[in-house]
């Protein structure tokens, strides 16, 4: 006959109290890499927004006056400047698949 329960009188604890520290151990080391990861993604994201918005600021240099008073170009480039935070979104969460 197999005993299931066992008197706790006398016991030692130190295997449960280790594995409850690397418990709270790995919960520690998680919290942190998830505030990491996050500082990372939102750094990245704001590189990639500036790095976009200075190559069109670096290509409307280049052109001439004349096509910024057309309107079709010039909302053509308002909006390729406006989309640049939506890339960065899509970046992010292109990343935030690849971590899963």
């Amino acid at each position: 006959m197999v005993r299931l329960t066992q008197s706790t009188g006398g016991q030692d604890y130190t295997h449960l109290w280790q594995l409850v520290a690397a418990e709270f151990a790995l919960v520690v080391v998680s919290g942190a890499l998830g505030r990491a990861i996050s500082l990372v993604d939102g750094l990245l994201g704001e590189q990639v927004a500036n790095h976009t918005s200075v190559r069109i600021m670096q290509h409307a240099a280049t052109l001439d006056l004349d096509q910024f008073e057309d309107s079709t170009f010039y909302d053509k480039l308002e909006r390729a400047r406006q989309q640049t935070a939506g890339r960065t979104q899509l970046l992010s969460q292109v990343l935030t698949q690849c971590r899963t």
